[in-house]
């Protein structure tokens, strides 16, 4: 159980935070981002603030759309 609070509370908003940070530093706005990623701009937000859990593949279009590596996008 603490575990999955764990990853909830704490994992999936650090993970956003830094995609956050990923885009901004990119001088990015959601709207841009998500067409970059090809991903919904609510979605994108939702996973900027720790409410979605993203698939590997939002991952591999994540680090396509931002013209980063995995590595890179999962350094947080």
């Amino acid at each position: 159980m603490e575990r999955d609070v764990y990853f909830e509370t704490i994992l999936l908003k650090k993970f956003g935070k830094h995609i956050k940070e990923i885009r901004i530093n990119n001088y990015l706005t959601q709207e841009k981002a998500a067409l970059l990623c090809e991903l919904n701009q609510h979605y994108l937000s939702d996973l900027e603030n720790g409410r979605k859990n993203p698939s590997l593949k939002v991952l591999y279009k994540l680090s396509e759309g931002y013209n980063i590596s995995l590595e890179e996008l999962m350094n947080f």
